[in-house]
């Protein structure tokens, strides 16, 4: 919305009045950011259930019609007469702020980002840098429904579009990369893994599996990567405190300590051309 947007405060206020839902806190919860953020869009999901309010974003649009641009052509919106209660899907904000707090990513739980209401229908997103001043947003994205506003069925689809002049303006090329590990696993040990590949990434590139496909897929995905070694991942390997470690080239494969790796592999690119 325009208001939320522009931080146009009194405006979001009165309309909130206006469609009688002042009461659910949604002022309080673009003013909160980070945990407390959370916590608040918990307890407003939580008073949406117990009391099944019949309020939807259809009634938001028809209400606030003079704040949104009109879609040209197939839908009004990806998001009209769905029911908020719907398509809040907390939980899998939830599972996805536990994955960034696993790959221990900076960031910061923000329900004032705005971005396309014709079509965003879930999470979005931005990044940000540093060195670019007021102009620091560097990427922006979310989950959105693109087909449908050109008469094709509702698809949901994620992306970004990058911004390569601010990019090039902080990037800085050091060397050749090495070649990377590929870390697979079980779809169980996701957020274990996703820690391991963070330990490892502060010696050598790793590349992880994002498309949920199963280990066999993941090793298959490894050797047409160009990984010369494959690090493989399941909840024996994260009880016993050793990783399956799988030469991609000769195809031996032996268990090995997250530091046994990481002074195995090092050795292994420091005699590389």
């Amino acid at each position: 919305m325009r208001m939320i947007d522009k931080k146009e405060r009194d405006a979001l206020a009165e309309l909130l009045e206006e469609i009688d839902c002042s009461h659910l806190g949604l002022l309080e919860l673009i003013d909160s950011k980070g945990d407390p953020a959370m916590n608040k869009a918990a307890q407003i999901a939580g008073d949406l259930r117990i009391n099944r309010e019949p309020l939807n974003t259809g009634d938001i649009s028809s209400h606030a019609a003079e704040y949104q641009p009109k879609a040209s052509s197939g839908r009004d919106s990806a998001r009209e007469g769905r029911a908020v209660e719907a398509e809040l899907n907390l939980d899998q904000f939830e599972e996805t702020v536990d994955l960034l707090k696993a790959y221990g990513a900076d960031f910061t739980i923000d329900f004032e980002i705005v971005r396309g209401l014709e079509y965003y229908s879930g999470t979005v997103f931005e990044i940000y840098a540093q060195g670019l001043g007021a102009q620091r947003q560097i990427c922006g994205g979310g989950t959105y429904e693109l087909a449908s506003l050109f008469g094709g069925k509702e698809t949901s689809s994620t992306g970004f579009g990058l911004g390569f002049d601010r990019i090039m303006e902080i990037a800085k090329m050091e060397g050749i990369c090495s070649p990377p590990l590929y870390l697979a696993f079980t779809p169980d040990v996701k957020k274990e893994a996703a820690g391991i590949a963070r330990d490892l990434r502060k010696s050598f590139p790793v590349i992880m599996d994002v498309m949920g496909r199963s280990l066999g897929a993941q090793i298959k995905a490894a050797a047409g990567s160009g990984a010369d070694y494959v690090a493989i991942v399941g909840r024996d390997e994260i009880e016993c405190g050793k990783l399956a470690l799988r030469d991609m080239k000769g195809g031996e494969q032996e268990s090995l300590s997250l530091a046994e790796i990481e002074e195995k592999l090092k050795a292994h690119f420091q005699r590389l051309p």
